[in-house]
């Protein structure tokens, strides 16, 4: 243990004394969340932080040097920085829009919760129950205060979202995988896609889940699905509307036209 002192009138200084990281990681300097599942990931460009410490029953005073950062991201821990993310960008688009109804609502909802409940902040409050939702996959927050009416739908269950409470397709897609119910993903070259199971690409493409920005063209009557003006294969087949993607499939594209 490494002890330090420090001159009055500062008595103790706890914890990262170094400042805070844009920490990257596998595979493709990526934030945590992204990172290889099921596995221990370190942080790629992590520089060494000063850490104080403060042992309360002696009241001695000891640093350390933390050299690496690790990320073990299991299934449950990518599970719960969903819920946490999901729920957050939902509350931050709720304070983004404090002129909406929606804002107006909740504030009057939460000045009307009983005094022996009411312990939560207003974010806490909001935060608790968006999570709730999440995580039972439910089609939307709803509740009656004091004759005050809340409903806050979940995105990534119900097929709209509620004003007030928008958040963009690329934080829908991002957590897709947990938190929509019978969730799929594939690729398109490099990029991910996400849909549901039993979901051609016809609905895909009109979804808020489109968060590759897939489209679709008329060639002969017949509609075939593109990306960024090239037409989607599956090996040497020309994917059309109705197809339904495959789990874990990787299709590419072409600029080539389909003929009949």
């Amino acid at each position: 243990m490494k002890r330090i002192e420090f001159l009055a009138p500062v008595e103790a200084i706890r914890g990262n004394l170094s400042g805070r990281q844009d920490l990257q990681y596998a595979e493709n300097d990526n934030p945590a969340f992204e990172a290889p599942d099921n596995k221990k990931n370190y942080a790629r460009n992590y520089k060494p932080r000063f850490i104080g410490a403060k042992i309360s029953a002696s009241g001695k005073l000891y640093y350390q040097v933390k050299t690496k950062s690790c990320s073990h991201k299991t299934l449950a821990y990518r599970r719960q920085m969903s819920v946490m993310g999901g729920a957050g960008a939902i509350y931050a688009s709720i304070l983004r829009q404090k002129s909406s109804t929606l804002f107006a609502t909740l504030e009057t909802a939460y000045a009307k919760l009983p005094v022996m409940i009411r312990k939560p902040s207003f974010r806490k409050w909001i935060m608790n129950n968006l999570m709730d939702v999440l995580v039972a996959k439910s089609q939307a927050w709803t509740a009656t205060i004091s004759g005050t009416s809340i409903t806050i739908n979940n995105p990534w269950v119900s097929n709209s979202q509620t004003s007030g409470a928008e958040i963009t397709n690329d934080v829908i897609g991002k957590f897709f995988l947990d938190l929509a119910a019978n969730a799929i993903a594939f690729k398109v070259n490099d990029k991910q896609g996400v849909g549901l199971v039993s979901e051609p690409f016809e609905d895909l493409i009109g979804s808020d889940h489109n968060v590759l920005g897939l489209t679709s063209k008329e060639v002969s009557g017949v509609q075939y699905v593109m990306l960024n003006g090239e037409y989607l294969k599956d090996g040497d087949t020309y994917v059309t509307e109705s197809v339904i993607p495959v789990n874990g499939k990787v299709y590419t594209t072409t600029p080539i036209t389909p003929t009949a």
